[in-house]
């Protein structure tokens, strides 16, 4: 089973999408508020707060994510 399908399947996932984690609490770094995150590979969905990294199709200049 893929990673992301136990994520989805996972208490984790659960208490995301009922908002008792990752509810906008900081995490303060050298006096300066860093929001949570969860780190995914590019398997996993693209939600809120879980970030995945650009795919090739996906990258675009500047000039065309100004326009959207």
């Amino acid at each position: 089973m893929h990673d992301s399908r136990v994520f989805r399947r996972s208490s984790l996932y659960r208490r995301y999408l009922n908002g008792t984690i990752l509810n906008g609490d900081n995490v303060y770094f050298n006096n300066r508020a860093i929001p949570q995150y969860i780190l995914g590979d590019s398997g996993y969905p693209n939600l809120r707060k879980l970030i995945t990294p650009y795919k090739k199709t996906d990258m675009r200049d500047v000039s065309q994510v100004r326009r959207q």
